[in-house]
């Protein structure tokens, strides 16, 4: 596993220039942002978080007794940096936590020069980011985007991603640069689970050795891409006027606003109930907002069945309105 994720880390890291140890492997995803988590920061802090976010960070951080700072997102380009220096100039934010590539709900792909600017931003003021780069490899483009990681001088950007999404949730099988915080990470790992087993990694190493993985991303993300796009389409032609549909760079989910008035919360139980599963947007901030949102996946094989489900939506939107 260590020669694999090496070559993985090398490609991650870019330009970066600082240097050192490198990686630490942990049982998937969230346990190396969990991790992270606490090497940077300790109970009663604020983490700086995009909105909407994904609801298991907002979870996660009140779980350990920290605050979420939700700064404002534009769902093309990602964080508003004016707001985050606003932020971190009137507030003590003790780390920043963000998905800058395909984010989870609105899909969004930070461009290059903010994400630049953004850890050059923190940069200056000392606080880390933890970036969570969990659907960087699937994009819809002609490459990969550039991480935070890469344009990282100093070792304050702790770099977490995973198999999970790419090959097998059940792999469990997740990895992190944690740049200056490796020794915290590796003491806060040892504390919590010891070590980790080595036959899911070893499978994955043996997968990446022999070079299945590329061509397996490729047909992938091909596959994502018409996905997410047949789900676009079926909403567009399904749904109300006024909805509107976000247009991701990649991953496999969708945001979508309803027209004013929509109680989300009360089309997510109506759905259920029809055996179609959405998620609110209201779980998507400690807020208020996002009431009439929804989070729609793409993850499956485009089926007849998905296309019934969207149709079948659609008229419930019409019962959970105004």
């Amino acid at each position: 596993m260590a020669s694999a994720i090496n070559n993985r880390a090398m490609t991650i890291r870019a330009s970066s220039s600082f240097s050192g140890p490198v990686y630490l492997v942990s049982a998937g995803w969230v346990a190396v942002i969990h991790l992270c988590l606490r090497a940077v920061a300790k109970p009663g802090d604020t983490i700086l978080v995009e909105s909407p976010t994904f609801t298991c960070y907002l979870q996660l951080i009140e779980d350990l007794n920290m605050l979420a700072f939700e700064v404002p997102t534009d769902p093309e380009k990602g964080l508003d940096l004016d707001l985050v220096r606003e932020a971190v100039n009137r507030h003590a934010v003790k780390a920043c936590l963000v998905c800058p590539s395909f984010q989870n709900p609105l899909g969004f792909a930070m461009p290059v020069a903010a994400k630049k600017e953004l850890v050059e931003l923190l940069a200056a003021r000392d606080i880390p980011i933890i970036e969570d780069d969990i659907y960087g490899d699937l994009y819809f483009g002609p490459s990969r985007p550039r991480t935070l990681k890469s344009f990282d001088e100093k070792g304050l950007v702790l770099y977490c991603s995973s198999f999970s999404k790419t090959l097998a949730p059940d792999l469990r099988v997740g990895w992190t640069l944690p740049g200056r915080f490796l020794k915290k990470v590796k003491r806060l790992k040892f504390n919590t689970v010891i070590a980790s087993s080595k036959f899911n990694q070893l499978i994955v190493a043996d997968y990446l050795h022999h070079g299945g993985y590329e061509r397996h991303l490729r047909r992938l993300r091909h596959a994502l891409m018409n996905q997410t796009g047949n789900m676009a389409l079926a909403i567009s032609r399904e749904f109300p006027p006024g909805t509107r549909i976000s247009s991701p760079r990649g991953g496999y989910v969708l945001w979508v606003e309803l027209p004013e008035g929509v109680d989300g919360l009360k089309l997510f139980y109506e759905a259920r109930t029809n055996g179609i599963f959405i998620i609110p947007g209201l779980i998507c901030t400690s807020t208020d907002r996002y009431a009439n949102c929804i989070r729609i996946s793409c993850g499956h094989p485009w089926h007849e069945r998905w296309g019934a489900g969207i149709k079948k939506l659609g008229e419930l939107v019409d019962v959970c309105g105004g």
